[in-house]
């Protein structure tokens, strides 16, 4: 990652994959039993997107922080 561009579709596609694949299907039921939806938090995990400010040198993915609005305005279309 690092700079705007390509890398920014890379992360949104991301958060978007395990929006709509894993906590969508299961938001009512989150939201029924008031509970942490901890299928999400692993999916984006694996993902490695709580990674994302992390710098490329430790081991994340360098985004900037416009790039992570961007996804976190994705997540919250979902």
């Amino acid at each position: 990652m690092g700079s705007d561009g390509q890398e920014t579709t890379e992360l949104a596609f991301a958060v978007a994959r395990v929006a709509s694949q894993v906590a969508e299907p299961v938001a009512g039921e989150v939201d029924r039993q008031a509970r942490f939806p901890a299928e999400a938090l692993e999916a984006l995990r694996a993902e490695r997107t709580l990674s994302a400010l992390i710098p490329l040198e430790l081991g994340g993915m360098g985004a900037s922080v416009s790039q992570v609005a961007e996804a976190t305005a994705v997540l919250a279309r979902h």
